[in-house]
C-alpha cells in the first residue's frame, strides 16, 4: 500500500492506496485512521483498487473545523474521490465511517456503487438518544469544548486525551494475556498513535456523531445498502439493531456476525473481506 495526499475544500486528506480492480473506499472509525485497515486493505487489494483516507482531524490529514458535521465530512470524501480521479466507488465504513458513508449515500449517491455500513451494536442503535448514551458509556469523559473558556477547555482536552491514551495503553485484556504477539502489539501501537494524532479533533468529531440522526439518514437512502452488525456479548442488552435498521431502509440487506467486535477487521481480515467481496460481486 502506498501513501499520498489529496486536496479538498476543507484541507488536505492523507490516504493509503493500492491494488487493482474496481475502486473501493474504506472509511475508518474514530478515534482511528487509515492505520485501522493495515491488515484488511492489503487483502481487499487483491480484488479492488483500495483507497483508505484519514478523515479530516485524524491520522495525517489536516484538522477538521470545530463546527464540522458528518455531512460535511461526507462532502470531503466525495471531493477526495474526484481528487484521486475516481467517479464512482464501492464504499465500506465502520462506526464513524458508517455514518459518513450513510451521509454520502444520501447526498452524493452518484459517487457510490455498493454501500456497506458496518458497526458494533452500540453504533447501530436506532434511537439517537439511546445510541448517544451508549457512546457516553464508552467515552464518558467526552468534553464539549464550546461551553468551556479557552484555558479551561485546553486543560480538559489535555486531561481527557491522557485518560484515553492511558486506557488504551494499559487495557485490561492486554494485561491479562500471557502472550502478546507481534500482531496484537502492532494493533496497540497503531491505536495509541491514532489517539495522539487526533486529540485536537476528538471533541468536535464526537459532537458531530451525536448530532446525527443515523436512522433518518438510512430512511432517506435511495440506493441499496448492506448493514453488517458485529454482535458482542458485552452488548447483548441492546438487542440486535440491524434488523430494525434494515426494516426502515428502502433497499437494505443485513449480515449479522455473532461474537464479534471491531477487532475482527484487524485480527480476522479474511473473514470480513469475504463478506465485502461477496456483497460487491453478488
Amino acid at each position: 500500500m502506498k501513501r499520498a495526499y489529496a486536496d479538498t475544500s476543507l484541507g488536505q486528506v492523507h490516504y493509503m492506496h493500492g491494488g487493482k480492480g474496481p475502486p473501493l473506499l474504506l472509511l475508518h472509525p474514530g478515534p482511528r485512521s487509515s492505520r485501522f485497515y493495515w491488515k484488511l486493505a492489503p487483502v481487499l487489494a487483491r480484488d479492488f483498487t483500495v483507497y483508505a483516507p484519514d478523515t479530516l482531524g485524524f491520522g495525517a490529514s489536516d484538522p477538521a473545523p470545530d463546527d464540522v458535521t458528518l455531512p460535511m465530512l461526507a462532502g470531503t470524501m466525495a471531493e477526495f474521490l474526484t481528487a484521486v480521479g475516481v467517479q464512482k466507488a464501492h464504499v465500506f465504513g465502520l462506526h464513524t465511517g458508517n455514518k459518513i458513508g450513510a451521509c454520502m449515500g444520501v447526498r452524493h449517491a452518484d459517487r457510490i456503487d455498493k454501500l456497506m455500513l458496518c458497526g458494533m451494536t452500540h453504533s447501530l442503535v436506532v434511537e439517537t438518544q439511546k445510541r448517544n448514551a451508549e457512546i457516553h458509556k464508552i467515552v464518558g469523559y467526552f468534553t464539549d469544548r464550546a461551553t468551556a473558556a479557552d484555558d479551561r477547555r485546553m486543560l480538559l482536552d489535555w486531561a481527557n486525551g491522557f485518560r484515553e491514551l492511558s486506557s488504551e495503553w494499559w487495557r485490561q485484556d492486554l494485561l491479562e494475556r500471557k502472550e502478546l504477539g507481534a500482531l496484537r502489539f502492532g494493533h496497540m501501537q497503531n491505536r495509541v498513535a491514532d489517539i495522539l494524532l487526533c486529540r485536537d479533533s476528538m471533541a468536535a468529531s464526537r459532537r458531530a456523531i451525536m448530532a446525527l440522526d443515523f436512522a433518518e439518514e438510512l430512511r432517506q437512502l435511495q440506493i441499496p445498502a448492506l448493514v453488517v452488525e458485529l454482535v458482542s456479548k458485552g452488548e447483548e442488552h441492546l438487542g440486535h439493531q440491524g434488523p430494525r435498521l434494515v426494516e426502515m431502509m428502502k433497499m437494505g440487506s443485513l449480515v449479522t456476525i455473532e461474537n464479534a467486535d471491531r477487532d475482527l477487521l484487524e485480527f480476522e481480515p479474511e473473514r470480513i473481506a469475504e463478506i465485502i467481496v461477496r456483497h460487491i460481486n453478488g
